[in-house]
């Protein structure tokens, strides 16, 4: 989780295509120019352990976003409960369900 959350404030497309589950994976990450990811909260986790072959994340992360032509920024933030499951011997992601209360 950690990683992904990362690789999107760098916009690294590859690591997040590399990390993503086949069957749900897209062909490619469209990044906003406008955004910048601030911070990563783990609020829990389920599964997910040394003999597991899946496991979820709920996570916030948080962002900003600068408007287009006045160059203010405002913050927002993603709530997310991610699955992830084993993949080849490693953890990638397969979906997520968003909290709109966030």
């Amino acid at each position: 989780m950690r990683s992904r959350f990362s690789a999107y404030c760098i916009k690294n497309e590859a690591h997040l295509l590399r990390s993503w589950a086949p069957s749900t994976r897209p062909s490619q990450v469209s990044f906003s120019k406008t955004q910048k990811w601030l911070d990563l909260e783990i609020r829990s986790t389920f599964r997910g352990g040394l003999l597991d072959q899946t496991g979820s994340v709920e996570f916030i992360a948080s962002f900003e976003m600068a408007a287009s032509e006045s160059g203010s920024r405002s913050e927002a933030a993603i709530h997310e409960l991610s699955s992830f499951e084993r993949h080849e011997g490693r953890w990638v992601y397969v979906d997520g369900v968003h909290n709109p209360d966030c």
